[in-house]
């Protein structure tokens, strides 16, 4: 039930994606040659901290930022 309460929005990701293209959370990130775990380890993890804590999902993260602390179902399935 909580796993499929973690969708987000496309503004979520066009968002990171933004973020990650102008050096603002990776700053050796290059589209061409960053690998899914150099985004994760480097990007997604350390903006999915919540101090005090350990972390969360980045969905939770944005999802809660909107007011949605329910979560969201996504409408598609992308990978």
């Amino acid at each position: 039930e909580e796993l499929a309460h973690r969708g987000f929005t496309l503004e979520n990701l066009l968002n990171l994606t933004q973020k990650l293209l102008q050096a603002e959370v990776m700053p050796d990130f290059c589209p061409h040659r960053s690998t899914t775990n150099d985004v994760v380890r480097q990007a997604i993890i350390p903006l999915s901290r919540v101090p005090g804590m350990r972390g969360c999902a980045m969905a939770t993260i944005w999802n809660e930022a909107e007011g949605r602390h329910e979560g969201r179902l996504a409408d598609r399935m992308v990978t």
